[in-house]
C-alpha cells in the first residue's frame, strides 16, 4: 500500500510502506488472516536516493491502480497524462517538466504489475551515450589519423620508386608536367610509347639491317677489326650466321662495256649489282653459306663461308665450277660482262682481311689480262715474277723512236706484250713494273726532244697515269703505243725543212678562213711576211696546185655538204662560202663537179 505516516512511540512519526500478504498464500476464498508487514520508507529510501543520485533523476513506484507508492526525495508529481501512456510493458518515454526535457524509463513488475519510474533529465540519460559516442568518434578519428599517417608513410616509401621512374621517363623522354591523372597513367602510357617506339624502331632496323650488314661486312673485309665486335651477339643482331670458320672472298667487278648498259645511270648500274646479287646467291644457294657486299659503284664481293669438314681442294674444283656458271648467266642471260678474283682458303674471320687482300690482286690482274675473267689467287704464285724486256731491245726501241719510225716502234711493243702477257704469262707485280719500264723507255725519249725543241707535247705527270688510270693489258697497249706516235710525229716536225713548214702552216691557216670573202693569195703572204709570188710558186712546187683552186676545192667541198645535209638556197650557201651570189658558187661547183650544185642536190637525195 502506499507509504503512510505512523505514530510510534511518544512524537516519533514514521513513513512505512504497508505489504499485506493473506493467508494461505495465493487463496481466493478460505482465507485464514491476513500478515501485516510495515517497512520503514526511510530504509528503503536510502537504497531510491542512492539511485536517484547516480541517475541524476527521480525514482516513482505505482501500483497497479496508479497510485504512487513511494518517491525519491523532492520528486515533482507525474502528471496524469504521463501515467496515462505508460503501458504493461517496459518502455522509454519523452517527458517535458519545468526543468526542462526528460526521459522516463519504467519497467512494469510481471508479478504485482506495479511500475518502477526513473524520471531524470534528458541530458543525464544520454550523457553516457554521449560519452561512448565521443569516445568512438576520438577512437575513430585517432584510428583514422593513424591509418592516414601510417598510409601515407607506407604510400610515401611505395611511391618514391614509381616517382623516380616518373621523373626518369620526364627526363629521358624530355617531356613537360604529364597531363594525366596520376603517375599510374602516366607510366602506363610512357611504357606503352615506349613498346610503340620500340616496334617502329624494330622495323627501322629491320628495314636498314641490310644496308648495317653490309657495311659491317665491309669493315671485316677492310680489316677494321679494332673497332668492331665479331662475337656471337653481333653476329646474330646482324643477322649473320656462318657454318664454319674457313673463309674465302670473291671479287666480281662488272665491265662498262656490258650490253646491260645502255646509258650509265647509276639505276642501271645499282640494278646491275642488285641482278649480280640474286644470281650468284641463287646458283650457290645450297652448296654453302655467303654474304653479298657492295664495295663500288661496278665492284662487289661474295664472302664464301665454306661448310664444315669440308676439303679445301675439292671444294676450290666445286667453286670454279660455280663460278664458270655464274659467269656464263651473266653474260649469256643477263648481258653482264664481268671479272672475277677469289683468294685463298683462310681459317678465321679475322682473316677476311688477308682474304679481300687476295681476292683484290686476283681481280686486279684478271682485269690486266682481260681474257682469263677469272683468276684464283693460288695460280698468281705460279705466275712468273719476271718481265721479259732486255738491254738491247730498249735500245733498239730508243733508236726506232728517235727516227721517228712508228711502224717499227708499233710492232717492237707489240712483240713485248706478247711475249710477256702471252708466253711468259708474268704476274701481277711484274706486269706492273713491265709498264712502269716501257714508259720509263718512252720518257728518256722524250725529254731528249723537249729538251731540244724547249716545247713539252705531254707532261710526265700524264705519262705515269697511264699505270693508274688503264687496268687493261691492250688498253695499256694502246696508251702506250698512241704516246710512241705522239713521239714520231714529234720527231718527223724537228727534221721537217722550212719550206714545208710554211707550206702546213699556209694550209691550216687556210682552212680556218676559206669561207672569208677576204681571204686571198695576198692576204695570205702578208699573213707569213712573204710576197704573193714567193707563196704562190712555192706552195705549187710542194702540192702540186696554185693557193686559188686549193680554196675553191675546200669550198666546193663545204658546199657538197651543205647541199645534202640543209635545206638552204645556192645564194644561202654561197654567201657563207664568201660569195656575193649564187652566181660565184654555181661557176666554180660546176668547174670542179661538172654540174651545178642544183642538179647535184637532186641527185644526192634521190
Amino acid at each position: 500500500m502506499p507509504a503512510r505516516q505512523l505514530n510510534a512511540y511518544g512524537s516519533e512519526k514514521y513513513q512505512v510502506i504497508t505489504y499485506i500478504q493473506s493467508i494461505p498464500v495465493n487463496m481466493q476464498s478460505e482465507i485464514l488472516g491476513q500478515a501485516v508487514i510495515l517497512i520503514d520508507q526511510s530504509k528503503i529510501n536510502r537504497s531510491i536516493d542512492k539511485i536517484s543520485w547516480a541517475t541524476e533523476g527521480h525514482i516513482y513506484v505505482i501500483d497497479k491502480r496508479g497510485n504512487i507508492v513511494i518517491t525519491s526525495k523532492d520528486a515533482p508529481i507525474l502528471s496524469n497524462d504521463l501515467l496515462d501512456r505508460m503501458t504493461l510493458s517496459d518502455s522509454i518515454l519523452d517527458y517535458k517538466t519545468d526543468e526542462g526535457d526528460s526521459v522516463v524509463l519504467y519497467q512494469t513488475s510481471q508479478d504485482t504489475n506495479w511500475k518502477y519510474v526513473i524520471v531524470m533529465p534528458e541530458s543525464a540519460f544520454l550523457a553516457e551515450i554521449n560519452r561512448t559516442k565521443t569516445f568512438t568518434f576520438v577512437l575513430l578519428m585517432s584510428f583514422l589519423v593513424i591509418g592516414i599517417i601510417l598510409a601515407y608513410i607506407f604510400a610515401y616509401h611505395n611511391y618514391q620508386p614509381i616517382k623516380e621512374i616518373k621523373e626518369m621517363v620526364t627526363r629521358k623522354t624530355n617531356m613537360g608536367v604529364p597531363q594525366y591523372k596520376n603517375e599510374f597513367e602516366y607510366i602506363k602510357s610512357s611504357i606503352v610509347n615506349i613498346f610503340e617506339n620500340q616496334n617502329k624502331l624494330n622495323e627501322v632496323i629491320s628495314s636498314q639491317l641490310p644496308i648495317m650488314r653490309s657495311d659491317y661486312l665491309t669493315k671485316l673485309l677492310k680489316g677494321y677489326m679494332g673497332s668492331i665486335d665479331t662475337d656471337s651477339d653481333t653476329l646474330e643482331f646482324m643477322q649473320i650466321e656462318f657454318m664454319s670458320s674457313s673463309f674465302m672472298v670473291m671479287l666480281v667487278e662488272i665491265s662498262d662495256v656490258s650490253s646491260f648498259f645502255a646509258n650509265h645511270t647509276e639505276k642501271e648500274w645499282a640494278l646491275a649489282r642488285f641482278v649480280i646479287e640474286n644470281v650468284g646467291t641463287e646458283i650457290v644457294e645450297d652448296a654453302f653459306t655467303q654474304y653479298f657486299v657492295e664495295l663500288d659503284r661496278n665492284r662487289t664481293a661474295f664472302i664464301v663461308n665454306l661448310p664444315p669438314d669440308v676439303e679445301s681442294t675439292n671444294f676450290i674444283e666445286e667453286l670454279k665450277g660455280y663460278i664458270d656458271k655464274f659467269d656464263n648467266v651473266l653474260s649469256d642471260v643477263c648481258g653482264i660482262s664481268a671479272c672475277f678474283g677469289v683468294s685463298e682458303i683462310h681459317n678465321n674471320i679475322v682473316e677476311l682481311r688477308e682474304c679481300y687482300d687476295e681476292a683484290l690482286k686476283s681481280l686486279d690482274y684478271s682485269i690486266l689480262i682481260g681474257e682469263d675473267n677469272i683468276v684464283f689467287f693460288n695460280e698468281l704464285t705460279f705466275r712468273d715474277i719476271y718481265y721479259y724486256y732486255p738491254i738491247e731491245m730498249e735500245v733498239q726501241l730508243m733508236n726506232m723512236l728517235r727516227a721517228g719510225d712508228y711502224e717499227g716502234v708499233e710492232e717492237t711493243i707489240d712483240t713485248l706484250f706478247e711475249i710477256n702477257f702471252k708466253s711468259r704469262n708474268i704476274g701481277l707485280e711484274a706486269s706492273r713494273y713491265f709498264v712502269i719500264d716501257i714508259l720509263t723507255t718512252l720518257m728518256k725519249v722524250m725529254n731528249t726532244l723537249q729538251a731540244q725543241n724547249d716545247e713539252a707535247f705531254l707532261s710526265m705527270d700524264s705519262l705515269m697515269d697511264i699505270t693508274t688510270r688503264y687496268d687493261n693489258v691492250d688498253v695499256i697497249r694502246q696508251q702506250v703505243q698512241k704516246v710512241a706516235y705522239d713521239i714520231c710525229n714529234l720527231v718527223h716536225e724537228s727534221y721537217m725543212n722550212p719550206s714545208e713548214r710554211l707550206i702546213m702552216a699556209v694550209e691550216e691557216y687556210i682552212e680556218e678562213h676559206y669561207c672569208e670573202n677576204w681571204l686571198s693569195l695576198t692576204a695570205i703572204a702578208d699573213n707569213f711576211d712573204v710576197t704573193p709570188q714567193y707563196l704562190s710558186s712555192l706552195f705549187k712546187k710542194h702540192r702540186g696546185e696554185n693557193i686559188t683552186d686549193f680554196i675553191s676545192k675546200l669550198k666546193v667541198e663545204k658546199a657538197k655538204q651543205l647541199l645534202v645535209t640543209t635545206d638552204l638556197t645556192i645564194s644561202e650557201i654561197g654567201c657563207q662560202l664568201g660569195y656575193a651570189n649564187d652566181m660565184g658558187i654555181t661557176r666554180v661547183f660546176k668547174k670542179y663537179e661538172g654540174i651545178t650544185p642544183g642538179v647535184y642536190r637532186e641527185q644526192q637525195r634521190s
